[in-house]
């Protein structure tokens, strides 16, 4: 996942220190098998964006460690970090605010290794910067190194309090936007679920769905609350006698194929029991799906 609006206001802090990151309208998802993003312009605040988003580069993980390092800086108290697009003014601007940055209490050589890690994840080149995990690494070590310990549960419990106060108490249901996360409600998400499975059902029911089947795929991108059942309970009756002609017909060897390979994106033990079933199929291609499913080896 890539946020894509890595900025302070972005990041809440609550009542029992808990720093949680929100906003994620403009993230880019990267799922098993398929993405999701918000595309057709640059989106996000531009005075943290990374010179290869405002150039209309791939989005990366680096773009995010670039704005995260302009929220450290201000974190530590220098104020907003305003960079050129030019490389070398960049580089230029950068070394002189971080020249100016004073950090009170903190000896000189914790002062240095911050401030080189802002450098780094704040460089122009994106394959400079370090990872996540090179991110996390270095600042375990400047702690580490310095007796001074982030308390955010005493530091939420003298700020946070205060700052609810002035907030305006709203309502989130009057807010225009509620439509859109309804469906983060538990209750309205069982709904959908059960009124989508009913209609993959009826899908599943007809004889041509094969034919049809990219538009329910389309459907199943864009609803994420479905489930394996529907897909299930079709391919059980795959497995019964064909002169049981009040039940649906059975499956072709494609249309196992094409069940299995959907029931990839929803694993769990109902699926592996399924797929377990076709492990012996006469089909190859119908095995290698199943042993897809199960995680095994082609």
């Amino acid at each position: 996942m890539i946020h894509r609006d890595v900025k302070p206001s972005n990041f809440l802090l609550d009542l029992e220190g808990t720093l949680k990151i929100v906003d994620f309208g403009t993230a880019r998802c990267r799922f098993d098998g398929r993405e999701s993003e918000t595309i057709s312009m640059v989106l996000g605040a531009r005075a943290y964006l990374a010179p290869e988003r405002l150039d209309g580069e791939q989005d990366s993980p680096r773009g995010d460690i670039y704005a995260l390092g302009h929220v450290l800086f201000e974190l530590l108290g220098g104020g907003p970090l305003q960079l050129s697009l030019h490389p070398y003014h960049h580089q230029q601007m950068l070394d002189v605010r971080l020249g100016e940055l004073e950090l009170a209490n903190i000896d000189a050589n914790t002062s240095a290794a911050a401030a080189s890690l802002i450098r780094d994840m704040c460089a122009y080149v994106v394959d400079e910067r370090p990872s996540y995990a090179e991110v996390l690494e270095r600042l375990t070590e400047l702690l580490d190194g310095h007796p001074v310990r982030p308390d955010l549960l005493t530091f939420a419990g003298e700020h946070v309090p205060d700052v609810q106060a002035l907030r305006p108490k709203i309502n989130p249901q009057d807010h225009p936007s509620w439509a859109e996360v309804a469906f983060l409600n538990p209750q309205h998400r069982a709904h959908r679920t059960r009124e989508l499975n009913a209609r993959i059902r009826d899908f599943l029911r007809r004889p041509d769905w094969m034919n049809e089947y990219p538009h329910l795929q389309r459907l199943l991108d864009t609803t994420p609350h479905w489930t394996a059942d529907p897909f299930i309970e079709r391919l059980k009756f795959a497995r019964e006698r064909w002169w049981e002609f009040w039940k649906p017909h059975a499956l072709s060897d494609s249309e196992l194929i094409e069940l299995l390979a959907t029931l990839r994106q929803r694993p769990g033990p109902q699926t592996l029991t399924v797929a377990q079933q076709y492990l012996e199929h006469v089909n190859a291609a119908v095995r290698q799906r199943a042993r897809a499913l199960m995680n095994r080896e082609d």
